[in-house]
């Protein structure tokens, strides 16, 4: 089946929020056999996890806008979106990816996260705090 759409951090304004992820392609790898997740997490929301393939669309291009869509959506609703950044093994069939699902790792991520309240999403000055920390 080919899917071909037509068009990130909570709070953020449309127009930022499309600015925001459309720099991800920037150091994220995409092409035609590429698997893609998007998860997102909202608090007292069951997580949700939305899988991309390369294969699935016309385009790598229809396959970012889809994507980008998807998050914007997400984001809209309230949940904090995020991408897993190592390449996922283009066999991978399962619903939402494990470590043993990554092909290899080419980046070393760093989680920066606020002190207290767990499960609470982050205001716009704790948001705007942790840019400034990993600058």
């Amino acid at each position: 089946m080919t899917i071909n759409y037509q068009p990130s951090n909570i709070n953020l304004s449309t127009a930022s929020a499309q600015a925001e992820i459309s720099n991800l392609w920037h150091i994220k790898g995409h092409h035609k056999k590429c698997t893609l997740e998007l998860r997102a997490l909202k608090p007292k929301c069951k997580p949700i996890s939305k899988i991309f393939k390369g294969k699935n669309f016309f385009t790598i291009d229809a396959l970012k806008l889809a994507f980008e869509a998807e998050a914007l959506r997400l984001n809209a609703l309230g949940y904090n979106t995020y991408y897993v950044m190592n390449p996922i093994r283009e066999d991978f069939e399962g619903s939402s990816a494990t470590d043993k699902d990554i092909a290899y790792r080419d980046l070393l991520l760093i989680d920066i996260d606020k002190v207290g309240h767990k499960g609470e999403s982050s205001s716009d000055e704790e948001l705007q705090a942790a840019r400034l920390l990993s600058e």
